[in-house]
């Protein structure tokens, strides 16, 4: 079997959000971080370093995705039980 190499998405649908995921230079990144994740009331952006191998932005883009999915089930949690709402 061979496996079709994995590129890197340009957006991520997640359940009441869209995800922009952007590969970019670290000039254009806060922080020094290789990637990171940030959520608004209108979307969601990914950010991930260009300057890595294509492994670790697949890492990247996992380990921020995971955080983005956490995110959007606690914020849809709160919106649908208001007893949890901090």
């Amino acid at each position: 079997m061979r496996l079709e190499r994995f590129e890197i998405p340009a957006v991520i649908e997640l359940p009441g959000v869209s995800i922009e995921v952007q590969v970019t230079e670290r000039k254009y990144m806060t922080g020094d971080a290789d990637g990171y994740w940030t959520y608004t009331s209108c979307g969601g952006l990914i950010r991930i370093a260009a300057d890595l191998p294509i492994r670790r932005q697949r890492y990247i883009l996992l380990h921020e995705l995971l955080h983005a999915i956490n995110d959007v089930m606690h914020v849809g949690l709160q919106e649908h039980h208001p007893v949890l709402k901090p």
